[in-house]
């Protein structure tokens, strides 16, 4: 698999996906793949997040079976795309609101677009599809 990728000039993400797949999914991972190819999104992020308290999505995190190497690039996708997945591992939304408000306006600063009111296909115009 990772053989049909080896001419991709990096940075490059792969998000890999099948139909029917769930929206809040897919936007979770673009945000992935958006953090780790866009280098100055990336330290906007955790330049960002040096100045929040992200404690109890750690915690959270850390009961979800999370690494701590990812809990900030996890925080930001959690924040920016939905968090509900994370409220039976302890997240408080309410605690987390200033969080979320803070790292989505990051993104819409930095992109000049939201996730939130995207459907299906817009998002998926937004994955760049390499043709095999």
């Amino acid at each position: 698999f990772l053989k049909l990728f080896e001419k991709i000039q990096e940075p490059f993400y792969i998000i890999g996906v099948a139909r029917p797949f769930d929206l809040p999914t897919i936007k979770h991972e673009l945000v992935h793949g958006l953090f780790y190819t866009d280098q100055t999104y990336r330290s906007r992020v955790l330049e960002t997040i040096k100045n929040l308290d992200i404690r109890t999505f750690e915690k959270a995190l850390k009961n979800s079976g999370y690494h701590p190497a990812v809990y900030k690039d996890e925080t930001n996708a959690y924040a920016t795309t939905g968090m509900s997945e994370l409220v039976e591992d302890g997240l408080s939304l309410k605690r987390t609101e200033p969080v979320k408000a803070v790292l989505k306006k990051v993104f819409v600063d930095h992109f000049h677009f939201s996730l939130a009111r995207m459907g299906e296909q817009e998002v998926l115009d937004l994955v760049h599809r390499i043709k095999l």
